[in-house]
């Protein structure tokens, strides 16, 4: 996966300045966008909670 494309859809970034890097991981306008506007609850919302924890355990084992 390239580093331009979206941790989460897998997607190319067309506009970076739109696009979140957290980690060193990039997430796109969209699925910001789907992430701030899911339901607690709903299966997207448990989706994207355990890829953000993905993410956050991928950086801490490369980084301690």
């Amino acid at each position: 996966m390239s580093s331009k494309a979206c941790r989460i859809c897998k997607k190319e970034s067309k506009d970076k300045n739109l696009d979140l890097n957290i980690l060193g991981v990039l997430i796109c306008k969209t699925c910001l966008k789907n992430i701030t506007e899911s339901n607690i609850g709903t299966l997207k919302y448990g989706y994207y909670k355990q890829v953000i924890k993905k993410m956050w355990i991928d950086y801490i084992t490369a980084n301690c």
